[in-house]
Order: C-alpha cells, then structure tokens, then sequence
C-alpha cells in the first residue's frame, strides 16, 4: 500500500476546507500563514490560495500549517476536521515509517560491529544472518545452528581412545562451515558497506533537510520582520492620518461654532430691533386706544343724552297720540257699501237709533280704515272723530251696556282708538282672553293697555302690563308667552356699542 500523500488530491481537499470558513475565519487562517507574503495574499479568491499555500509551504509541511492554523481559528467541527484528518493520519504514519527505517540501519550497524569479533571456536556457536530486502521492505533470516560437538568428541574420546569416526566426519564438516563462515562474513562485510553508503545518503538527506528547515526559519523570520515593519509604517500612517483628521475635525468644530455665535449675535440685534419696533408701535397704538376711548366716552355722553331725548319724545308722542286719539272710536264688523255715500249721516243714525244717545252729536269726520285688499271678506272698521271728548265716552258707555247691536243681522262693535303701541298690546292679550273665554273667566283691556280679570269668586285683579300679566295668569293654568319688554337705557346704549 503506498503512502505517498498525492498533491493533486489535497489541493482539492483543501480548497473544500477554505469553503467551510467564513469571512472573519478565512481572514485568521491568512494572518496565522507566516511564510506566504502579504501581497500574495491580497486580492486572491478562495480558489486560488490552495495554490499559493502548496508552492510556499510543501504538501506535507502545508498539511500540518492548515491543521494548526484550525486549532487556533477555532474549527474543530466535523465539517473542516473530516476533510483535514485523513491526510494528517497519513502525514504521520509516513514519518513514522522514517523512524523505523532510522532505527533499523542502527541495529544493523550495530551487529556488524559485533560480528567483527574473532571467532575462537565454533561449538556453543549460534550465527544468525538477517538480510533486509531494502527495496521491497521485507525481511529474510537466515540461522545455522552449530552442533556442540565438544561434549561429543570427549565422550566419543573416552570410549574409543583415539577420534572416533563421528569425530572425523565432524573434523570434516567444521572445515566446510569454516568455509562457509568465511563466505558469509564476506556477504555480511559487503552488507555493511552497502549499509554504511545508506546511512550516510540518509546522514546527507537530514544534513539538507536541516539546512532547508533553517533557511526556512530565516526566510520566515524575515517575512515576519518585514509584517512587522509593514505593521509598524501603517500603524504610524493610520496614527497621522487620525491625528489630521482630529485636526480637521477641531477646526471644523471651531469653524461652525464661530458661525453659530455669529447666528446668534444677529438673531439677538434682529430681536432687540423687533422689540424697540414692537414697542413703538405699541406705544403708537396704546395713545390711539386712549384717544379712541375718550372720543367713545364723549360719543357714549352723546348717545346717552340722545336716548333720554328720543325717550321723552316718545313719551310726549305717545302722549299727543293718545290725546288726539282720545274723540276717536272705531266700528267694526259693519258690513261695507251699507253706510252709501253719506258716511257721517249713517253713523250719527246708528247711534242715535241703536243706542238712545240723546243731545247734540258733534261728529268732525267719520270713514272707512285702510283700503279693501283682494281676497278679504271682512269688512273695514269705520273710524268716527266727534268734536268733543264726553260725547265720545258717552257713546262708548252705551254700546258697552247694550252689548248687542246689529245692522243687517251683522253684530257690530265699540272701541276707543288706541295707539299703535297699545294695538300691539291688544294683540298680544288676545288669545289669552281667548283662553279665558273657555274657562268662564271674564276679562277686558282697560285704559293704558292694562288687562282685568274678573274671577268666579267675585275678586277682581288687574295687570298693568303683558310681563306681570303673563306671571299672574300661571294660577289660571294659562301660559302666555312673555313678550320681549322694552330696553332700558343702558341696554340701549350696549347694543348701539355692538352695532358699531
């Protein structure tokens, strides 16, 4: 069986090898080959380092550089390790084998010293004669015994007196194993020879290995000197280059915050400036507020002074109105066109007939209120002004006392001539007499707009206005909508300000 590790085959296990590491660990297992130059490790691929590692270590010294180059990494898995053993198992039976064959030229070495001895005899002889077949590894062992004829030749002596015929066929055969001792110690010194060329070859062969190992040793020594002076320079350049770049850094940094004080000086005078402008300005719009407030508190004095007036004049209007109104009376529900074309004719006949007023009737003017309008079957109201004011009541106090007055079957009806304000008043008290009206609960609208009510106990109460009316007629169980009663002064005043 040959143990000779094929090239061929561990370039290929290796290059398995280096596909199983990673990156981090194919870079260690680089750092951790001393003999291969840093050039000729950078830039190549994983395909072809097999190569490279082959040419600067060997086969058999790259086996063992991969196995420890392994142990350090670490990759002791099965992966990488059932690859790698196979050829470390032969790396070391091959060496082994180197060993035997060392040992084996030293005991024949030292056999032939021994043989070198004479010989004083050849009883209690025993020659043993080992050949090496060196080229096929096997050995031969030759052994001729050599009969102790002594003890023998003394017992044949004694018995014949003389050599006995066994002693003289010994005599004979000690002469051909002389002979043949002869020939063999010939052998055995060429042998020897032989031996001695080979273990000087062998003696030679180590002498080169030994100086090849030192070379290599120095040439390793000096591929580290140079890492290591390599290693020194890039430290020293990375060293300067970290220092220019903390240099440029600082600068930089000094740059920018020169900048950001700049930023702020000027963020500082563009605010004192906003504020020296606010203030102007503020000062500018706080004299025009007071100025605004002295003319709207001469404006308000005015507004004030001009409500007071429009209230008394309303009142003296109201007043006046009421005074004119005061010989005026309305008719309602008479029927249209039955009056003909004397007017004042009719209504002093009506009177004077329905309701037995005596005396002289004085009446200024009498007519019909507003226009017909489209679509509307009601008859207008007739509106009678009488000269003087007791003929007025006079008539009035009739009609109410006789309650039922008809012309042409038609009901008609007396009332004073109130002012607008008061008609708005009447309007608003109509349904609730209304409601009354249901319940049995007289009531009539008195003189100032003012609402009486008379109740089924006898009790009469009167309310002056429709708010106080609307909170008296919740004991009646009547719920009037409370009108909006007029604004006061101040009122007045706050909404004129919200208008402006």
């Amino acid at each position: 069986m040959s143990t000779r590790i094929s090239e061929r085959e561990w370039k290929t296990a290796l290059t398995s090898i280096l596909e199983e590491l990673d990156e981090s660990e194919y870079n260690k297992m680089l750092l951790s080959l001393h003999k291969i130059p840093k050039r000729a490790k950078t830039g190549r691929s994983k395909e072809e380092m097999p190569q490279i590692i082959i040419q600067h270590y060997g086969v058999n010294d790259s086996i063992f550089a991969i196995k420890e180059a392994m142990e350090r990494i670490p990759r002791r898995d099965s992966a990488v390790q059932d690859l790698l053993c196979p050829f470390v198992d032969k790396l070391n039976k091959v060496l082994e084998n180197s060993a035997d064959v060392s040992t084996e030229l030293e005991t024949e070495a030292q056999t032939l010293i021994e043989h070198q001895r004479p010989v004083c005899s050849i009883a209690n002889t025993q020659m043993c004669v080992e050949k090496k077949d060196m080229s096929e590894g096997t050995l031969v062992k030759v052994q001729s015994d050599v009969v102790q004829t002594r003890r023998h030749n003394r017992t044949d002596k004694s018995k014949w007196g003389r050599d006995s015929p066994g002693m003289q066929n010994q005599k004979i055969n000690g002469c051909q194993q002389a002979s043949i001792y002869s020939a063999e110690k010939k052998e055995i010194s060429k042998q020897k020879e032989e031996k001695k060329q080979k273990r000087e070859q062998e003696t030679d062969k180590l002498k080169n290995i030994i100086r090849e190992l030192k070379e290599e040793r120095e040439r390793e020594t000096d591929e580290l000197k140079n890492i290591i002076r390599e290693l020194k320079e890039e430290r020293e350049r990375e060293t300067d280059e970290l220092k220019n770049i903390i240099r440029e850094l600082k600068e930089e940094r000094e740059r920018e915050t020169d900048e950001l004080k700049n930023i702020i000086r000027e963020l500082k005078e563009e605010r004192d400036k906003c504020v020296s402008e606010l203030t102007k300005r503020i000062d500018a719009a706080e004299s025009r507020i007071a100025e605004q407030e002295e003319r709207e508190i001469a404006v308000t004095k005015m507004l004030h002074h001009t409500l007071c007036q429009k209230t008394q004049l309303e009142e003296r209007c109201e007043n006046l109105e009421k005074h004119y109104r005061a010989n005026n009376l309305r008719i309602h529900s008479v029927p249209e066109k039955c009056e003909g074309n004397n007017i004042v004719g009719f209504v002093e006949t009506l009177i004077r007939e329905n309701l037995d007023v005596k005396g002289e009737i004085h009446i200024e003017r009498a007519h019909r209120v507003n226009r017909q309008k489209k679509n509307d079957i009601r008859p207008r109201s007739i509106m009678v002004r009488f000269q003087n004011y007791s003929v007025t009541e006079r008539v009035l106090q009739a009609a109410w006392a006789k309650k039922d007055i008809r012309v042409n079957d038609s009901r008609i009806y007396f009332n004073s001539d109130f002012t607008t304000k008061v008609f708005k008043v009447h309007a608003q008290y109509r349904k609730v007499r209304k409601q009354l009206k249901d319940k049995n609960i007289k009531s009539r609208i008195i003189s100032r707009a003012r609402l009486r009510i008379f109740e089924k106990n006898g009790n009469i109460k009167v309310f002056d206005n429709p708010q106080a009316a609307a909170e008296g007629l919740r004991e009646f169980g009547i719920n009037m909508e409370i009108p909006a009663g007029e604004l006061d002064l101040e009122s007045q005043l706050q909404a004129a300000s919200s208008r402006k």
